[in-house]
């Protein structure tokens, strides 16, 4: 908050101490016309309590009549007064009984009764005739808590009667004179008259007023005024606040008093005396604004606040305060002394009126920024930063104070420690083993660490003071300082530059940090720089250089050799199975078909374990790259689970599965890879289960994301949980933690076979989909992986209207003429055979060049190229027959090939070729191409 707004705020404090002052003289004034009416009412007034009717205040004429004092009257009760005094009814012998009496019947029975005459036997023995009159006095609630009594002397009645039509006329005067609105009404709201500031307030004639009545101008839905009515024949008298309502239909707020009284006719009737206070509710909500405003800006201020009363004591303390002093306490100006406080500078203890507080209020000082030492209420020590002005009134009095106190035990300590860790970081700094300089903005030299002497042999003391190249420094080491200091005083950014300097001993090199150092106003003052030595590190940095060279030369012979080693073993592998697949498709004794069927099953887990290699070694190279296609998810999951399930059933085991109906039928990613990893823990789930059951639950989750990307909204991603869980041997407590190692097998791995290979690729996988596998497991109980991949949903015009399977099915694939260009014998033998038995005609070539000639001479439906062979390579062949240079230059051309690195298939395409078959041939994949190609189908997809 700002110093003039701390004014205003107080100046407004002062205005509402002020409108308070004059309230509470009210009360007095009221209190003092009580005490007056009873000086100098002519008539005899008691009031008294209940329950035993004991007198609380009598009228001077009352004690006259009585002949007593008011000490011997007052607190007397009902009964006792009557031991005294004879009352007797109007024919003056009967004698009334004590719950006969006006007041004792008003505070018994709420009655209100009117100018009954009675006959009072003094103790003197007079007799006096009077008219009583009697009424119960009643708390907020209505409850009866007293009454009042007045009497008059049956001949003073009519000289009061005389004098009263003369008040008349003074009244009729007055009711006219009158600044506020007066109306005259009966109590069911007829106007009977209405003074000139009535017609004035509402905007009407007498005749008006009279005419359309009280409802027409008041606002009849404002429950105050049910309330003010209701108190009125309640009690006879009313006072409140309500809504009028002004001729022209205006609402404006009104202030009134409304008394009951009985006309000289006898009639009831009302007077009621009406302020409109629209200006002072606007006062009033100022005022309370204002009010609100100062008790929020002290409530938020940081700083303590104390204010004065009007005799010097703390009156208000804000929350700060309270913080600050642990519990503050609202003591007299005397008592200050319980508040703790010793001056900073000398350590003397603060007497009560030497507190700023108090000078202020006694003696009008103005006190700031006094340090002060201070014991809090709970024991504990601050300091703090006092300050103290006076408030005065508009003559200049002196009517509060205002002491401002701020914690500054932080910033004390602050700079206390500050200072210490300047002597700490000086000495770091002349220790240190880096050179350290402070530059000034235009480039002088401000501090120089002795460090600078052993790498460039010039003295720390030689550099203050001087400018940048003074020294000898080569130009262009000047310039780059140059440029890096300009850089962070206009950034402010941290700034890095390598150097090196030329010594006797040889060339240093430096890399040096330039940090801004900001000035009190937020820019930068100066410019510090660290320099380090990093000729030893440079050295390294070379050596590493080297190393990672290579290491990339040996990564790029690895993958060589994997790939010639994935072409020579699936070579072989592929013409060991194709003959035993031939063989299979002709022998027809049961025992040699057996023996087949064992040599088939060992070639496919010796190309398992080769697949575990590669995909081990892509994995390692970071060289696995995921495909985004559509795919068929509920169809995947179906094929998958018959071949599993089959192989549950073949052990004995239950095989149960349960896809979520919330799991969708097409998604976008990898098929290949998802069908690798869920085939993987499926398998092992089977294979380590002896009895009992295998089950895989499915589940899916739409995560929606509403960005636009270009024209097209972003496809959501779906969560895919897949549990598996097994009764099987489970998994030891020490091993769990390392099942996903490559190469690790469990105890029972002799009896149960495999590499070690499988969990270690299937965990890469799972997280290049950006998902986790977690594992759960009890040795001799089972286990329990659960996968968790993301994947994109499927749009709907890429969704296919038919599977691949239901499109080839309906596709009847005619003869071909096929060339196949293969230079290894078996596997040229074995796909020929096969692609005979399926009545196509097959041509063959040892290598490219014999391929050429052919398509040449020949014409062809189809070419399968092997990728490597002697003489002429398959992608030669194929980049020749696309420039024209052999036969139709747009013959289907099909990759047969052994190779299985990453690149190998985008590669093939590149030069032309239509598709792509990995070695050893999978005979369904083989008659997928044939079935595109003999459809006519040119899609590489």
């Amino acid at each position: 908050m700002s110093k003039n707004e701390l004014k205003e705020a107080l100046k407004r404090a002062q205005e509402q101490n002020a409108c308070l002052q004059e309230r509470l003289a009210e009360a007095e004034k009221s209190e003092q016309l009580l005490k007056s009416i009873l000086e100098y009412i002519p008539e005899g007034l008691i009031i008294a309590e209940v329950p035993d009717a004991s007198i609380r205040a009598i009228s001077r004429h009352g004690q006259l009549l009585y002949g007593r004092p008011r000490e011997a009257i007052v607190d007397r009760t009902g009964p006792e007064v009557m031991k005294e005094w004879k009352v007797f009814h109007s024919d003056g012998v009967t004698q009334a009984e004590y719950g006969e009496l006006p007041l004792i019947r008003a505070m018994t029975s709420g009655e209100d009764v009117r100018e009954e005459e009675w006959i009072i036997l003094r103790p003197d023995g007079k007799k006096m005739p009077v008219l009583i009159n009697a009424g119960p006095i009643r708390d907020k609630e209505g409850t009866i808590t007293g009454g009042v009594l007045t009497w008059i002397e049956t001949e003073k009645r009519k000289q009061l009667e005389e004098a009263l039509r003369e008040s008349e006329a003074r009244y009729r005067s007055f009711f006219e004179a009158s600044q506020d609105a007066v109306l005259l009404t009966s109590p069911d709201g007829e106007i009977l008259a209405a003074n000139k500031a009535a017609q004035e307030m509402y905007g009407a004639t007498e005749e008006e007023l009279i005419e359309k009545g009280r409802p027409a101008f008041v606002d009849t839905s404002d429950p105050r005024l049910e309330a003010f009515l209701e108190e009125r024949i309640r009690t006879g008298r009313a006072k409140g606040v309500f809504r009028s309502r002004r001729k022209d239909g205006t609402i404006f707020p009104t202030e009134g008093s409304s008394g009951v009284f009985t006309s000289m006719d006898g009639n009831l009737r009302t007077s009621t005396i009406l302020r409109d206070i629209t200006e002072r509710k606007r006062a009033e909500q100022a005022l309370r604004e204002s009010e609100d405003l100062l008790s929020r800006v002290l409530d938020a201020l940081p700083v303590g606040v104390f204010i004065a009363d009007e005799h010097g004591g703390i009156a208000r303390v804000n929350p700060a305060g309270e913080r600050i002093w642990s519990g503050a306490r609202r003591v007299p100006l005397d008592r200050l002394n319980e508040y703790k406080g010793w001056w900073a500078d000398s350590g003397r203890r603060i007497e009560a009126r030497e507190w700023a507080f108090a000078r202020a209020f006694e003696r009008g000082e103005t006190s700031m920024n006094e340090i002060i030492d201070i014991e809090c209420f709970d024991g504990s020590r601050k300091t703090i930063r006092n300050a103290a002005v006076p408030v005065r009134d508009a003559s200049g009095r002196i009517i509060s104070a205002i002491a401002v106190v701020e914690d500054i035990s932080a910033e004390r300590r602050a700079q206390e420690a500050l200072r210490n860790r300047e002597v700490q970081y000086r000495a770091l700094a002349e220790n240190s083993p880096d050179i350290i300089v402070r530059y000034s903005p235009d480039l002088h030299y401000l501090y120089v660490n002795p460090r600078i002497e052993h790498a460039v042999g010039v003295p720390p003391e030689a550099f203050i003071g001087k400018r940048i190249g003074q020294l000898g420094l080569p130009k262009d080491l000047q310039c780059s300082i140059a440029k890096a200091v300009h850089e962070v005083g206009k950034t402010g950014q941290e700034q890095t530059l390598e150097w090196f300097w030329e010594t006797p001993v040889g060339t240093k090199h430096f890399q040096t940090m330039f940090a801004p150092e900001a000035s009190r106003d937020g820019g930068v003052d100066s410019v510090l720089t660290i320099s380090r030595e990093i000729t030893s590190l440079k050295r390294l940095e070379e050596e590493l250089r080297r190393a990672k060279e290579a290491a990339e030369e040996a990564n790029r012979a690895k993958s060589q050799f994997l790939a010639n080693m994935s072409h020579e073993i699936r070579t072989p592998m592929n013409g060991i199975m194709g003959m035993v697949e031939l063989a299979l498709m002709g022998c027809k004794d049961a025992r040699s078909r057996e023996y087949l069927g064992y040599a088939k099953k060992s070639a496919v887990n010796l190309l398992d374990i080769v697949n575990d290699i590669l995909d081990l070694s892509k994995v390692e190279a970071g060289h696995v790259e995921l495909e985004k296609s559509v795919f068929g998810l509920r169809e995947m999951l179906e094929n998958l689970f018959a071949i599993q399930g089959s192989q549950a059933e073949q052990k004995g085991l239950r095989f149960k599965t349960h896809v979520d109906p919330s799991v969708p039928k097409h998604l976008v990613g990898d098929e290949g890879r998802l069908r690798q990893i869920l085939t993987n823990l499926v398998g092992n789930a089977v294979k380590y289960t002896r009895e009992g059951e295998v089950a895989v639950f499915v589940t899916a989750e739409v995560l929606k994301q509403d960005q636009e990307q270009g024209e097209h909204r972003r496809a959501d991603l779906v969560s895919l949980v897949f549990s598996i869980r097994d009764t099987g041997i489970g998994i030891a407590p020490e091993k769990l933690s390392r099942i996903f190692e490559p190469f690790t097998r469990g105890a029972q791995a002799a009896e149960f076979g495999g590499t070690g290979l499988g969990l270690t690729i299937t965990k890469q996988l799972v997280e290049f989909m950006n998902g986790r596998v977690d594992v759960r497991s009890t040795l001799g109980q089972g286990s329990t992986f659960t996968v968790s991949v993301l994947l994109q949903t499927a749009p709907e015009e890429a969704i296919p209207a038919e599977s691949l399977g239901e499109s080839i099915a309906k596709v009847r694939v005619k003869p071909l003429r096929i060339l196949l260009a293969e230079d290894n014998e078996i596997n040229r033998l074995m796909a020929s055979e096969l692609l005979k038995l399926r009545g196509h005609e097959i041509v063959t070539a040892d290598n490219g060049k014999q391929a050429l000639e052919a398509l040449a001479k020949e014409a062809f439906d189809l070419v399968l190229m092997d990728a490597q062979m002697p003489v002429m390579d398959g992608e030669e062949a194929t980049r020749r027959i696309r420039a024209g240079e052999a036969g139709n230059p747009r013959i289907p051309i099909v990759a047969l090939t052994a190779y299985a690195l990453k690149g190998d298939r985008e590669r093939f395409l590149a030069v032309g070729m239509d598709d792509y078959l990995s070695k050893p041939i999978d005979l369904e994949e083989f008659e997928r191409v044939l079935t595109r190609i003999g459809s006519g189908d040119k899609s590489t997809e």
